[in-house]
């Protein structure tokens, strides 16, 4: 039988080539990864975002703030809502601010504007030093009727019950 016998000169080149490849390898690898995390988190942070507007501004309906800056409770109200829609992130890592568009009240409307910042952690040592605190940030904005109309609170003179007139339930008579 005749052996197969490399040349001198090509022992380890596949050892040396796999040194040059892998560390290029890894860092696409690990570029995919971390980029993913980051647009991950920049979606949570935006739900996160949405989800607390819509708590504050449930929460101030009808309260008639139309002058100043949002009450602190807002901020508990929008932390969890955050928390609640953005279970992933880490609550240290978290801010919340508030604040309206407007000095005051136009008409009965308002609009309160939540900003979160969260800062950024890699999860692979090759981008730590281009993710590590960054902070991202959302915000989202939400009207709210501060003065409630009218029709929300009842006058003194009307009666809580009201009658059925005939043919308007839509049943014959």
């Amino acid at each position: 039988m005749r052996t197969l016998c490399r040349r001198g000169g090509e022992a380890g080149q596949g050892l040396i080539e796999l040194a040059v490849a892998l560390p290029v390898l890894l860092a696409i690898v690990s570029a995919v990864i971390d980029g993913g995390w980051a647009f991950y988190e920049a979606a949570s942070l935006a739900s996160a975002a949405e989800a607390a507007g819509r708590a504050v501004s449930i929460q101030e309906t009808g309260a008639g703030l139309c002058a100043g800056t949002p009450p602190e409770s807002d901020g508990a109200v929008a932390l969890a809502a955050a928390e609640a829609a953005a279970p992933s992130l880490n609550r240290a890592a978290l801010t919340v601010a508030l604040s309206y568009l407007e000095p005051a009240c136009v008409g009965r409307m308002r609009t309160v504007v939540v900003s979160l910042g969260y800062s950024i952690t890699s999860l692979t040592p090759w981008f730590a030093p281009l993710l590590d605190g960054r902070v991202l940030t959302a915000q989202a904005a939400d009207a709210v009727e501060e003065v409630p109309p009218p029709w929300w609170q009842p006058s003194a003179g009307s009666s809580s019950t009201s009658t059925t007139q005939g043919g308007t339930d839509g049943s014959e008579q």
